[in-house]
């Protein structure tokens, strides 16, 4: 985990506030790439589960429920397409940002709101995104839903993007992983042989 992107104490504090500093606060990843390569490479794209040791393993909502405290109930939403929402990047800027810059995506850090900085950077990490100090614009309208009070169903939603990642680093056209702790958390505690 690259802990640049989160080095505004304000920041931190909220998300500990909130308990969702466990999403950032994963060590040692680094350490763990042989192991998320071995998940990688029993990943079958065709069935859109794993396959260990000649069984099947489906990973569900349930697991990303269990994993994460995530709400499983909600709205729809997809990360994979731009957020509806009508607002301009600028217009966000210009709405909820203490900078105004001519950037192509949002710094969280220059978002005026703590608790909406906070929510960004969540949004962020939940979407898989690899830059997690930059929002885009879709990312930013789906922190401001949240803000006002929408509840989305992001166990679904973060499934279906985990389960896209994998078919694009199986099918070698992913260099980067944004889901590599819960992936590596989820093979921990699905495969009976790897249960510490």
């Amino acid at each position: 985990m690259d802990f640049a992107a989160i080095n505004h104490q304000l920041s931190i504090d909220a998300l500990k506030a909130c308990d969702l500093y466990k999403f950032w606060a994963i060590l040692g990843m680094r350490a763990q790439v042989d192991f998320l390569q071995w998940l990688v490479d029993r990943w079958n794209v065709q069935d859109q589960c794993f396959f260990i040791g000649g069984h099947q393993l489906e990973m569900e909502p349930e697991d990303i429920y269990f994993l994460t405290g995530l709400p499983k109930r909600g709205e729809h939403l997809t990360l994979f397409r731009t957020r509806p929402g009508g607002q301009s990047v600028d217009s966000l800027r210009l709405e909820w940002c203490n900078v105004q810059t001519r950037d192509k995506g949002i710094d969280i850090k220059t978002i005026s709101g703590l608790e909406l900085m906070v929510i960004t950077f969540t949004a962020t990490r939940l979407c898989g995104s690899t830059a997690l100090h930059v929002a885009t614009g879709s990312q930013m309208r789906m922190a401001v839903d949240c803000f006002r009070g929408t509840i989305f169903n992001w166990c679904t939603t973060v499934l279906a993007n985990i389960k896209g990642q994998l078919t694009r680093a199986k099918n070698g056209q992913l260099k980067t992983f944004g889901y590599g702790a819960l992936v590596v958390s989820f093979g921990l505690e699905r495969v009976s042989m790897l249960v510490p």
